[in-house]
């Protein structure tokens, strides 16, 4: 609906940043890279897992697995797992994840080309109606991202299936736009869970790994 117009204008707040800034996360990773390298000549060990971690009065004892394969065991002061929700720092100290999991809903996102999007590229854009939800955004250079949620009917095994699946979404709501080859998709469940404790001992969790939500929360 070309005649729609913005129900909320972030460009009135006052500030110094009036406006949603959407920036993709490989971007602000890189950021991150990049100021650890300059500021404390420090670079992520990309590829190292964590096979155990034993607590006890002498300290703690951390068992990796490096990207060539090869096994360390360092003793560091302290752990702080940021290791997501399905957290091996968590798992190791058995401290527990407890509530439930939105089943009802699947939330899809894809950057992909947008052929004759007329609803303007300033905005984002939500589509609401009785069974569907579709957010359209434009993203840095030619690609939108566009998010729904729906009962798991876009999900799809291959990329091709699923840019049909988003197509008939996106549709419904605006019948000229059209998708082009996606660049990247990816599907999530939402989870509704807390740990029961943030810490044990010298061993902290962060981030996913301690509390996670639905992202309608805005507090990621």
């Amino acid at each position: 609906n070309t005649d729609a117009k913005p129900i909320l204008d972030f460009s009135t707040l006052p500030g110094r940043f009036p406006f949603i800034m959407i920036y993709n996360q490989n971007e602000t990773e890189r950021v991150l890279r990049q100021h650890l390298d300059a500021t404390f000549n420090f670079r992520p060990e990309w590829g190292t897992q964590l096979l155990t971690l034993k607590q006890g009065e002498s300290g703690i004892e951390v068992g990796l697995r490096l990207a060539d394969g090869s096994k360390e065991t360092i003793r560091p002061r302290w752990v702080i797992g940021a290791d997501g929700v399905r957290s091996r720092v968590r798992e190791c100290m058995g401290i527990a994840y407890d509530g439930e999991d939105y089943e009802e809903n699947v939330l899809q996102m894809m950057d992909v080309g947008i052929s004759d999007f007329a609803a303007g590229d300033d905005w984002i854009h939500y589509f609401i109606g009785q069974d569907k939800f579709v957010l359209v955004t434009k993203l840095p250079g030619t690609n939108y991202r566009v998010l729904i949620s729906d009962m798991g009917k876009a999900d799809k095994d291959s990329l091709g299936e699923t840019r049909e699946a988003f197509q008939e979404y996106v549709s419904a709501f605006d019948d000229v736009a059209a998708l082009d080859e996606p660049r990247w998709a990816t599907k999530w469940r939402v989870w509704k869970r807390m740990t029961s404790s943030y810490q044990s001992g010298s061993v902290f969790l962060a981030g996913d790994a301690a509390h996670c939500h639905s992202p309608s929360g805005g507090s990621g």
